[in-house]
């Protein structure tokens, strides 16, 4: 097919084109998890079925023509058999991934921070509930009592003392309970623009499921790297549910160390809010045997988040307002292929942080009650 792109000549051909944006890393370090030559596939597939699928995201502008001759939307409507809209999705699904991954590189730290410093930093920082604290001039967050948040940068010093690379400016800030819960939960704010959410009628578990294994079994290059066992997605602890009522996404994936059945499974139960210039994310950390005792934390502090007035979802402008190129299924694609296995990473820093204190074996729980506890209040 001809391309009367104007830049023509310098267009690359086949998979060389779209390398350097699935070759983006995302803020873990970790490389895209899905295939090139199966995305341009079905980008090809879905262009020859007369579907609208490109994006105009900044992060892909400056190699927009190298996808295809169609310069279209991502959100555009799609018209045909139901095979072709069910190639389209794929096809929309998998742009949507890179969109997002791409849009989040940036270099990680040398080195770690010192754990103990870092823990101590944190609780000299906290800011202890009962209180209101105000979220990414988006919203307000009502964090109750026996809770601590831990908030920027103290919030990605820990994190990175726990084993995650990069710094990430959507963190808003860490949540601990200051008992022995043995939780955490990370608070973010995406500046996405207004998130369409009429995609939730059309996803398929099964593919996002799929997309997310493939996302991990790339990311487990970087984490050897760094000296980490590699992780294998179980499957769904809760599958991805959308309340259109309160504009709520929730999805739950279990992962373990990879060949090791005999390992503690781990979970991250991700919450998101949508607003109407972006979305927060809210991610708890814990055991999958302790899930049903946290669900309702995590339940509990996505309640404790509103946002301001004027900042809602429903205050949306569609004559003003600047709309997200991606649906809500990149946002469960999207944490997939950034970063999965926070609990695997903070359980084995923890577990360095034992023998430096002289605590033995010990918890996140425990961890978190000694720094935040009443004791330290």
């Amino acid at each position: 097919m001809e391309n009367h792109h104007p830049h023509h000549r310098d267009r690359p051909e086949g998979v060389e084109a779209i390398k350097p944006v699935l070759g983006a890393r995302s803020h873990s370090g970790a490389q895209l998890g899905f295939n090139a030559c199966h995305l341009l596939r079905l980008a090809h597939e879905a262009a020859r079925a007369g579907v609208r699928i490109f994006s105009k995201h900044r992060a892909y502008r400056p190699r927009e023509r190298h996808l295809s001759s169609h310069h279209c939307l991502i959100n555009a409507g799609c018209t045909g058999s139901a095979q072709n809209r069910t190639t389209a999705f794929k096809a929309r699904l998998l742009l949507a991934l890179g969109l997002l991954t791409a849009s989040l590189a940036w270099a990680a730290p040398a080195e770690a921070p010192n754990p103990e410093a870092a823990w101590d930093e944190a609780r000299k920082a906290a800011k202890a509930g009962p209180v209101e604290l105000p979220m990414a001039k988006q919203a307000v967050l009502k964090l109750p009592a026996d809770h601590v948040f831990i908030p920027q940068p103290q919030a990605t010093k820990l994190l990175q003392a726990m084993g995650n690379p990069g710094e990430d400016p959507r963190l808003q800030g860490v949540i601990f309970p200051t008992g022995d819960q043995g939780w955490m939960m990370t608070v973010r704010f995406e500046s996405s623009g207004y998130i369409k959410d009429d995609d939730a009628k059309e996803w398929n578990a099964d593919d996002l499921l799929k997309s997310y294994r493939e996302g991990t079994e790339a990311q487990n290059e970087e984490r050897s790297k760094l000296g980490m066992k590699p992780l294998e997605i179980i499957g769904w602890a809760e599958r991805p549910a959308y309340e259109a009522a309160t504009h709520r996404l929730v999805w739950a994936m279990v992962s373990r160390e990879k060949g090791d059945a005999g390992s503690e499974q781990g979970v991250n139960y991700n919450t998101y809010l949508l607003g109407r210039e972006g979305y927060f994310s809210m991610n708890l950390v814990t055991e999958l045997k302790n899930l049903p005792a946290h669900k309702p934390q995590g339940q509990a502090m996505l309640t404790a988040l509103a946002f301001d007035e004027g900042k809602r979802y429903a205050d949306f402008n569609a004559n003003t307002d600047r709309v997200a190129e991606y649906g809500l299924a990149a946002l469960v694609l999207g944490v997939g292929a950034k970063k999965l296995g926070l609990l695997a990473v903070a359980g084995a820093f923890i577990a360095k942080f034992a023998k430096v204190l002289l605590l033995g074996a010990v918890g996140l729980g425990a961890v978190a009650k000694r720094w935040f506890g009443r004791d330290k209040a």
